[in-house]
């Protein structure tokens, strides 16, 4: 009768699993009542099993797992995508990180290039540089003879003799794209507000040779870094030209701009005057912070352009809208299997292909409120980089590619600067005994020296913005 006192047992512990074990949701174990008939008998065991089986179980209602499982179950898919989402942007920004040492590795694969072609590289840039310098020293002089007599006198006669210096001058560099290099432009005579994307190091030229194609090159103007206007020859023309000089900070430039657009109101010929919005060069290190930002702000990602800083632009609508009839909403690209212009390639005489595209907006048309203009100059770039991502997949800006030309004009001013130099030099050294000594001869290739580290700067000074950090850029994009 061994068994007897466990059957005994079962009623309590049913009893004690309703209290404890219940919220488990465990059924309790099944009791095998064939055994304990076959050592009780069946009438002490089936009293049992009626006993044991009238204890009623409440039975729980899981109220709450209907409830709350699909909005569970959603939950688990939305992190499953965020997952993915969050493994994607690593991927891209790990392209983005090794693009960036790519280039630097590109830079010192260059540099060591460079330095291998060190000395043809100087037979080019020593003759190019002394007639360049040389006339653009002799321009200076003149502009500068004439800042001191003639504008004090009348500021109009001023202006238009100075168009035709700049022109001496600044065509020097149109021959150099033009006839040396072969850089390749596709593309009303006005005064005409221009903005554009900045994505070259050499903008600002191919920005003077459309002004020239359109007669405007002379009175060519442009909104540029403080720094520029110490660059000797080309930066002092540019002063002597009334470009406009700034510090990169609102506080310190808005009078200073103010000041500049309001003296262009009594301009005697068409001009342009350019202004990159976007404040600086496009590098990958300077979307990443413009993707950063557009995503705080919760602003369109870009994707080939920087968001552009738009007080300088609101300025100057503000101002010029009474006297200046036209924004040319300019587009600046360099196909993908075309090598960017710069100007040591320039120098070098390799060509390249730049694609532009021009769209005249009236300024009749703008609108009237400043936030409503600053809006208007964010959609252009939208729009431009959409613009952009359809030249970049497809090769063009789905319009007809009309080529430039490239005009004798800039060919004769620099046949001209040569036989004139070549003459005066001549006379120079001949009046002078100079290569007859060899303090002489040391002075002139110390001079030759000069212009060999002059000339350097200058191709330095044009690529100076690719060092900017990823953080520096993020700083600049967040002022704007």
């Amino acid at each position: 009768m061994n068994e007897f006192p466990g059957l005994q047992d079962k009623i309590p512990k049913r009893c004690d699993w309703i209290c404890t074990s219940c919220a488990s949701l465990n059924e309790p174990q099944p009791i095998d009542w064939e055994y304990y008939r076959k050592g009780i008998g069946s009438k002490v065991v089936h009293m049992y099993k009626e006993a044991y089986e009238s204890i009623e179980i409440p039975k729980y209602v899981d109220t709450i797992t209907p409830e709350y499982k699909p909005k569970f179950d959603a939950l688990v898919v939305e992190l499953k995508e965020a997952e993915k989402a969050s493994l994607k942007e690593s991927e891209r920004i790990e392209k983005e990180i090794a693009e960036l040492l790519g280039q630097e590795e590109g830079e010192d694969a260059a540099g060591a290039a460079a330095a291998a072609m060190a000395i043809p590289l100087v037979l080019v840039v020593l003759p190019l540089g002394l007639l360049f310098l040389l006339s653009g020293l002799v321009v200076n002089a003149v502009q500068a003879v004439l800042f001191v007599s003639i504008r004090p006198l009348s500021k109009s006669l001023y202006r238009r003799i100075n168009r035709f210096l700049a022109e001496l001058l600044w065509l020097q560099l149109i021959w150099l794209v033009d006839w040396w290099a072969g850089v390749k432009n596709s593309i009303g005579k006005e005064h005409a507000l221009i903005i554009s994307n900045h994505r070259s190091d050499i903008d600002w030229l191919i920005g003077w040779i459309l002004a020239q194609r359109s007669g405007c090159l002379g009175s060519t103007l442009a909104i540029m870094k403080k720094s520029s206007k110490f660059l000797p020859v080309i930066g002092w023309s540019m002063w002597f030209a009334e470009y406009l000089f700034l510090e990169r900070s609102w506080a310190k430039d808005e009078n200073t701009l103010k000041w500049g657009l309001k003296r262009l109101q009594d301009f005697p010929r068409s001009f342009w005057l350019a202004l990159f919005v976007e404040g600086t060069r496009f590098t990958p290190a300077k979307l990443i912070a413009a993707q950063e930002y557009a995503a705080s702000q919760g602003l369109p990602a870009p994707r080939n352009v920087l968001i552009p800083r738009t007080k300088g632009f609101v300025s100057a609508v503000s101002i010029m809208r009474n006297f200046v009839p036209a924004i040319y909403d300019t587009t600046v690209i360099i196909p993908k299997d075309s090598p960017a212009p710069t100007m040591l390639r320039i120098l070098k005489g390799q060509s390249s292909v730049v694609h532009v595209r021009i769209k005249r907006h009236a300024m009749s048309d703008m609108p009237k409120s400043d936030e409503d203009v600053s809006k208007w100059c964010k959609d252009i770039f939208v729009a431009k980089d959409a613009l952009l991502d359809k030249h970049i997949a497809t090769g063009t800006f789905d319009e007809e590619i009309r080529p430039i030309g490239r005009p004798i004009k800039s060919l004769l001013v620099v046949l001209s600067w040569s036989c004139l130099l070549l003459y005066g030099a001549y006379r120079f050294l001949q009046w002078t005994q100079l290569l007859s000594t060899w303090t002489g001869v040391i002075l002139f290739v110390a001079g030759l020296g000069l212009v060999t580290i002059i000339m350097h700067v200058f191709i330095m000074f044009s690529q100076s913005e690719r060092s900017s950090s990823a953080r520096a850029a993020r700083n600049r994009v967040k002022k704007g």
